[in-house]
C-alpha cells in the first residue's frame, strides 16, 4: 500500500472548511443520484421516446423519407430527434428535484452542531467528529452527537461520509464501528444510537448501517419529485451492539 497507513482521528480547527465542504457535498451528491434514478425510470424512458417519435413525425426525419441517402446512414436521421427532446426532460427532473436536496442541504450545514464544531462535540465525552484519512488522503468523516444522552437515552449520528472510491473497500464499516464503540463506552447511560437511512439514495451507507444491526423505526419524510425518496430513521441499540 506504499507505505500508507488507515487512521481515524478527532476533527481539528484545520478540518472544519473541509469538514463543512464535505458534508455539503453529499447531501448534493443526493441530488446527482436522484437524477439518474429518474432519467432510467420506465416511465421516463417511454415519455421520452413517445416525445422523439412525435418530433420525429412533426419533421419528419423517418429513414423512408431519405432514400436519397445511401446505406445505413439514412437511419441516423432521426436521432437528433432523440437527443433534443432528452436534454429538457433531464432539465426539468433536476429542475423540479434541485430545490428539495437545496433546502435539505441548507438545513444540515446551518444545524447547530456546524457552527463550532469542535466545541459542539467537546461537549460530550461520548460524542465524537472523526475523520478517516489514508496517509494524507481525506477519505471519510463520522459525526456522532451523544450531547443529549444524559436526558434522551439516545445519541445520533448527525454526518457520515466515506469518499466514492474508497468505498468498495468497506472501511466505511470500520469508521462506524470506532465510533459506535467509542459512544457506548464512554456513556454508561446511552441506551441507543440513531441515524437517518436512505437506502435508495445512500445505498452504501444502508447497507453499512444494516450490517452494524441498526434497524428501522419510523419513516421521516419523502423528497423529490412525487416525494420519490424516503428518509429513515434506524437505530441501534446498546445491548444488540454488545452482542455482536
Amino acid at each position: 500500500m506504499d507505505g500508507k497507513t488507515v487512521r481515524i482521528r478527532s476533527l481539528t480547527a484545520s478540518d472544519q472548511k473541509l469538514a463543512l465542504w464535505v458534508i455539503g457535498k453529499a447531501n448534493l451528491e443526493n441530488l446527482a443520484t436522484a437524477n439518474r434514478q429518474l432519467y432510467t425510470h420506465p416511465l421516463v424512458l417511454l415519455a421520452w421516446t413517445l416525445l422523439s417519435l412525435a418530433f420525429v413525425h412533426f419533421m419528419n426525419w423517418w429513414p423512408s423519407s431519405y432514400r436519397s441517402i445511401s446505406g445505413i446512414f439514412r437511419f441516423l436521421i432521426p436521432l437528433p430527434a432523440f437527443a433534443s427532446v432528452a436534454v429538457p426532460i433531464m432539465f426539468l427532473i433536476d429542475w423540479k428535484n434541485r430545490p428539495h436536496f437545496e433546502s435539505r442541504t441548507q438545513e444540515v450545514i446551518k444545524e447547530r452542531d456546524l457552527l463550532q464544531p469542535i466545541d459542539y462535540y467537546n461537549q460530550s465525552p461520548a460524542s465524537g467528529f472523526w475523520i478517516l484519512e489514508f496517509g494524507e488522503n481525506f477519505v471519510g468523516l463520522i459525526a456522532l452527537d451523544a450531547s443529549d444522552a444524559k436526558d434522551t437515552r439516545r445519541a445520533v449520528i448527525r454526518h457520515f461520509f466515506v469518499h466514492e472510491v474508497y468505498r468498495k473497500t468497506g472501511i466505511q464499516a470500520d469508521l462506524l464501528g470506532h465510533a459506535l464503540k467509542h459512544t457506548f463506552n464512554k456513556s454508561p447511560t446511552l441506551e441507543s444510537i440513531v441515524a437517518v437511512d436512505t437506502p435508495t439514495l445512500v445505498p452504501y451507507i444502508h447497507e453499512c448501517l444494516t450490517k452494524a444491526g441498526f434497524k428501522q423505526l419510523t419513516d421521516n419524510q419523502s423528497i423529490g419529485i412525487m416525494g420519490l425518496w424516503r428518509f429513515y430513521t434506524v437505530c441501534l441499540h446498546k445491548k444488540e451492539f454488545n452482542a455482536i
